[in-house]
């Protein structure tokens, strides 16, 4: 069964980060939100879907939940100024790519009090060096995991899968 994203949100009547920006223009007749270039910014309502500026989804949003590549214009999309917009106590979550948060922006958020919380899967250097792990350190309500969001045991069994049909083909020349 197919359900669209937009009826989903809309049964749920959560915020959305939605798809990219090609495609909400092509299927929803959409304008594109440059400041966030790779997203459109939608609230989905009984059914009816609204253009959100940044500032007014970051002061709604009880989670922010960062799924865009790292561009020039995503680096540090998530920075002290962004933060200090989002409603207070709001959870921020990224596991899309390192740089794409200013981690130093967000563990004195943390300490602050300002976000309620924090789960980081990915970070700017990689694996996540202890020094700039000390940026962490005292920070409440932080979950870190080193870039593995995406792994699961199904993940796990499609990669395998496929390095073993490698192996034989260039096994069997």
């Amino acid at each position: 069964m197919y359900v669209s994203l937009r009826s989903l949100a809309a049964a749920l009547g959560v915020t959305v980060l939605s798809a990219p920006a090609a495609h909400a223009q092509a299927t929803l007749n959409l304008d594109v939100d440059f400041e966030f270039p790779a997203l459109v910014l939608l609230r989905c309502v009984d059914d009816i879907t609204l253009q959100l500026d940044s500032d007014t989804l970051l002061a709604a949003a009880d989670v922010v939940s960062l799924h865009v590549p790292l561009t020039d214009g995503t680096r540090h999309l998530i920075d002290a100024d962004r933060i200090g917009r989002m409603k207070p106590g709001a959870i921020l979550v990224n596991a899309a790519r390192g740089g794409v948060v200013d981690e130093l922006a967000v563990a004195a958020a943390l300490k602050d009090g300002r976000l309620g919380g924090a789960a980081l899967d990915v970070f700017e250097t990689e694996p996540l060096a202890a020094e700039a792990a000390r940026a962490f350190d005292g920070a409440p309500n932080l979950i870190l995991t080193p870039h593995i969001a995406g792994v699961t045991v199904e993940s796990n069994t499609r990669v395998s899968d496929l390095i073993a049909d490698r192996v034989l083909a260039h096994l069997a020349g």
